[in-house]
């Protein structure tokens, strides 16, 4: 299990690789913008950028199903539940958003 100051380090390193090179990340956000607009329109995005979310999103549910079977194994008494999984996602989410929201300031 990690350490609090391994955890602020790796999220540190995620924040500084997110804020640089402006024109790339202007083309990302464009590139995103226009998944979501096919995505709302009924059509399945094609391309590196909806791949690698797709791929993206597969490993991290499969790292949630680990997470949830090894408290499983090391809590008898308890078990994890989706919403547990869930909690995880918003967690991280959270911390993601508090960086990059410290990160503006």
């Amino acid at each position: 299990m990690p350490t609090s100051a391994e955890i602020n380090t790796i999220s540190e390193i995620f924040v500084s690789l997110l804020t640089r090179n402006p024109a790339r990340l202007a083309n990302g956000s464009r590139l995103r913008e226009e998944m979501h607009e096919q995505i709302k329109s009924g059509i399945k995005p094609e391309g590196y950028r909806p791949d690698w979310v797709r791929s993206s999103a597969l490993r991290i549910l499969q790292e949630l199903v680990k997470l949830g079977q090894d408290f499983n194994e090391n809590h008898p008494s308890d078990k994890a539940s989706v919403n547990d999984l869930l909690d995880i996602l918003n967690t991280v989410a959270g911390r993601i958003k508090k960086y990059l929201n410290d990160d503006e300031e």
